[in-house]
């Protein structure tokens, strides 16, 4: 066949098949993959956020009294002076954020009378998210979740945190 002898209407319509032919394609390979990869991520956005706030309604019910005492001076609670004590928070947040491989773009401390705070903000994907979660319940010393602000940014988790460690007397 020989596109001479094609009539200008017949030359249009090929030339809209094409381009039509040509746009599924790029849809069906290259931007359909992204936009379900994309929704995928908000939907565990926004799992996780509702999680978070379903944890900070149970806390606020809860309140301080239903903090063992035993967790707060049993043997795994912190012990010796405040500096050994951020030593101790930070030496180990330090050490699973490297081991999940968890970009850790600030954090700052405050120490106080009452304890110790951490603020601290990284990027991750959902499983090192979790991760760094499970490893922070893992720590074993009373502590507690300030704020958790959580933005997906790239198909990547950006994390703004505060916790505190108050102390034990």
């Amino acid at each position: 066949m020989n596109l001479n002898q094609l009539s200008k209407n017949e030359k249009k319509l090929l030339f809209i098949t094409v381009l039509l032919a040509i746009f599924v394609l790029y849809w069906q390979f290259l931007l359909n993959p992204v936009l379900s990869a994309k929704g995928k991520a908000q939907q565990q956005v926004n799992s996780l956020n509702n999680q978070i706030a379903a944890m900070k309604t149970q806390i606020s019910t809860l309140g301080s009294a239903a903090v063992p005492q035993a967790v707060a001076t049993g043997p795994n609670a912190f012990f010796g002076s405040q500096t050994e004590k951020l030593k101790q928070v930070t030496d180990f947040m330090d050490k699973k954020f490297r081991w999940f491989g968890v970009d850790l773009s600030y954090m700052q401390h405050s120490l106080t009378d009452k304890g110790l705070t951490l603020n601290f903000k990284f990027t991750s994907s959902y499983f090192q998210f979790l991760g760094v979660f499970n490893a922070l319940a893992k720590l074993n010393v009373y502590s507690n979740v300030e704020t958790v602000n959580v933005v997906l940014q790239d198909d990547k988790l950006v994390t703004d945190m505060t916790i505190s460690f108050p102390y034990t007397k």
